[in-house]
C-alpha cells in the first residue's frame, strides 16, 4: 500500500491556508499524514494552523523563530520528519483536486523503481478555480512544438532532462509532484540552496536517480501572483548567477547532449543583459562565471558578443 507524507511549508499565506489545508484533508485517498512548517509568518497564519493541531491527519506542526527565506531548507526539514516513502510538498497557496493522491497511488504502486510523479496544473490568475484558465501543458507543448504533455507518459529521468528539463523547468510547480523520500532526502542534505531556482535544480538532480511519470489530468491549481520580488535589479543579478550555476551543472553531466547549443540557449534566455543598462553588475557577474567554470564562461561570452554585434532578435520563452 502506498502512503504519503504531505509537507505543507507556509509563509504569510493566511488568506489561502484554509482552502489549501481543506484540499489536502478532502483527498479521497486516506493513507497520508500532514507535516505543517511555518517559516516565521507575521500574518494570521499561526491562528489558522492551530485550528488543525488536533486533527488526526496532522503529525506535527513546527514554527521557525526566524524566517529562512529558502524553500528547500523547509522541504528538507519536512522530509526528515516524514514517516512514509512518498513525499508531497503541498505549497500553502496552491489547491489540489480531491483525487490527486488517489491518482498518484494508483500509478506509483505499479512502479518498482524510484519514480517522480507529477500532473498537469492550472495557472490561477483569479481567486476562484476556473477551468477556462491556462494549463501548463499548453505552454510547454507550444514552446517545444510537441503534444508530449497532452498524454500520460513514463520516461527515464535522464531522457526527461536531456530532452526538455535542461531548457526550462518543465515540472509546473512542486505542489503537482510526488517525490521519493530516500532520493529527495539524499539530494537536499547536500544541496546548494538557491533563492529562486531551487526547484529546477532539485528536479534535475532527482531525475538523475528516478524515472518520471506524468499524468495529463490537471489535478493541481497553481496560484500566480501578480506582484513579485523577482523583478528587482539585485534579484536579477542573483537569478543570473543561479542560472549560470545550473548551466554549469548540466554542462558537466555526461548524459546531456548538444552542450554548445545549450550554452547559447542559456545565454539568450537567462544570462544575457544590456551592456550599458546593467554595466554595474558586469564585474560581479563575470567574476562569478569565471570562477565557476571558465570554459562555459568563454562560450557564453563569445555568444553574448555575437548577439550584441549582430543585434540578433531573441524569442523569449516567457
Amino acid at each position: 500500500m502506498v502512503s504519503f507524507s504531505v509537507i505543507l511549508p507556509n509563509y504569510n499565506h493566511a488568506q489561502y491556508l484554509v482552502e489549501r489545508i481543506e484540499s489536502i484533508l478532502s483527498q479521497s485517498y486516506p493513507h497520508f499524514e500532514i507535516i505543517i512548517l511555518d517559516d516565521a509568518s507575521i500574518d494570521e497564519s499561526k491562528i489558522i494552523i492551530e485550528k488543525y493541531r488536533q486533527h488526526p491527519k496532522v503529525k506535527t506542526i513546527i514554527y521557525n523563530e526566524t524566517n529562512t527565506g529558502l524553500q528547500t531548507i523547509q522541504w528538507l526539514k519536512g522530509i526528515e520528519l516524514a514517516s512514509f516513502d512518498h513525499i508531497w510538498i503541498a505549497e500553502s497557496d496552491d489547491i489540489a483536486e480531491d483525487n490527486f493522491l488517489a491518482m498518484a497511488a494508483k500509478t506509483l504502486e505499479r512502479q518498482p523503481a524510484p519514480t517522480l510523479f507529477y500532473t498537469d496544473s492550472y495557472r490561477m490568475k483569479v481567486t476562484e478555480r476556473d477551468k477556462s484558465q491556462q494549463r501548463y501543458s499548453a505552454v510547454k507543448n507550444g514552446f517545444f512544438d510537441t503534444n508530449r504533455w497532452q498524454h500520460d507518459y513514463l520516461s527515464s529521468g535522464e531522457e526527461e532532462t536531456d530532452g526538455y528539463m535542461k531548457h526550462v523547468c518543465t515540472i509546473n510547480n512542486v505542489s503537482c509532484c510526488i517525490v521519493p523520500r530516500k532520493e529527495a532526502l539524499e539530494i537536499l542534505q547536500q544541496f546548494s540552496h538557491m533563492r529562486f531556482y531551487n526547484d529546477w535544480l532539485f528536479y534535475i538532480k532527482l531525475t538523475e536517480q528516478c524515472n518520471v511519470l506524468y499524468c495529463a489530468d490537471a489535478l493541481n491549481w497553481y496560484r500566480s501572483h501578480t506582484s513579485s520580488h523577482f523583478g528587482a535589479a539585485g534579484n536579477d543579478l542573483i537569478k543570473k548567477k543561479e542560472c549560470f550555476d545550473i548551466l554549469c551543472y548540466l554542462y558537466k553531466a555526461p548524459y546531456i547532449t548538444s552542450k554548445g547549443r545549450l550554452v547559447r540557449f542559456f545565454t539568450e534566455q537567462y544570462l544575457g543583459f544590456g551592456l550599458w543598462q546593467e554595466r554595474k553588475f558586469i564585474p560581479s557577474l563575470f567574476s562569478h562565471f569565471i570562477k565557476k567554470q571558465p570554459v562555459v564562461f568563454i562560450k557564453f561570452f563569445f555568444h553574448l558578443l555575437f548577439i550584441k554585434i549582430t543585434r540578433k532578435k531573441i524569442k523569449y520563452i516567457f
